[in-house]
C-alpha cells in the first residue's frame, strides 16, 4: 500500500498483491508496482541506495489532520507548510517529511533496495510529516503515539481486491 494517513488522505495506492519475482529488491518491486498503477515517482541511487524522493499525485491536496497528529505537531510547535507543486515527497509540509516504508509492521533497517522481501511479507510505503517517522510509530526521539499494526487489514484489503467480489 502507499499511505498519506498522516494528512489524512488515507490511501494513494490502494493495499495491492502483487508477484515478485526472485532476487527483487523492496525497490524494484515499488517501481514496477507504482509505473503499473500510473503513479509517477522520483527517486535517487540505484540497488542498495534507492532513495523514494516523491510521488506525483500522491498529495490530495487538503490536510485533514488525525488528533493524534495535531497534538503531536502542537506539542512540537510544528506548523504545516503549503506544498506547492504535485509531487509529494522529502521537505514537504515540514522539514521532517518524507517517504518511509514498513515490512510486517516493523520499519526496516536498511533501505529499499537492500531489502529482498519473502512470500507473504507486508509492505507499506507512508508519508511522514514530521519527526523522521516518529509521527507514523517509528523514528528517533519517540513517537508520536504507539500505532496500530495495519497489516492484517492491509493484506485483507489487497486480498479483497485481488478477488472476483471486485471485478464486473
Amino acid at each position: 500500500s502507499g499511505e498519506v494517513f498522516t494528512l489524512g488522505q488515507g490511501y494513494f495506492y490502494t493495499p495491492t498483491m502483487v508477484e515478485f519475482y526472485e532476487g527483487e529488491s523492496c525497490a524494484d518491486i515499488l517501481k514496477r508496482a507504482f509505473a503499473d498503477a500510473g503513479l509517477e515517482i522520483q527517486y535517487s541511487g540505484e540497488d542498495s541506495t534507492f532513495y523514494l524522493q516523491s510521488v506525483k499525485g500522491a498529495d490530495k491536496k487538503f490536510v485533514c489532520l488525525p488528533g493524534y497528529m495535531k497534538d503531536y505537531l502542537a506539542d512540537n510547535d510544528v506548523e504545516l507548510a503549503d506544498n506547492a507543486d504535485e509531487w509529494l515527497g522529502e521537505r514537504d509540509y515540514t522539514s521532517m517529511s518524507g517517504w518511509m516504508y514498513t515490512v510486517n509492521n516493523e520499519m526496516a533497517n536498511v533501505g529499499m533496495g537492500s531489502y529482498y522481501p519473502k512470500s507473504g511479507d507486508v509492505m507499506r510505503v507512508h508519508y511522514t510529516i514530521y519527526g523522521y517517522g516518529a509521527d507514523i510509530g517509528f523514528g528517533w526521539g519517540g513517537s508520536a503515539d504507539e500505532m496500530a499494526d495495519k497489516d492484517k487489514i492491509t493484506r485483507l484489503l489487497a486480498e479483497i481486491t485481488a478477488s472476483d467480489l471486485v471485478k464486473p
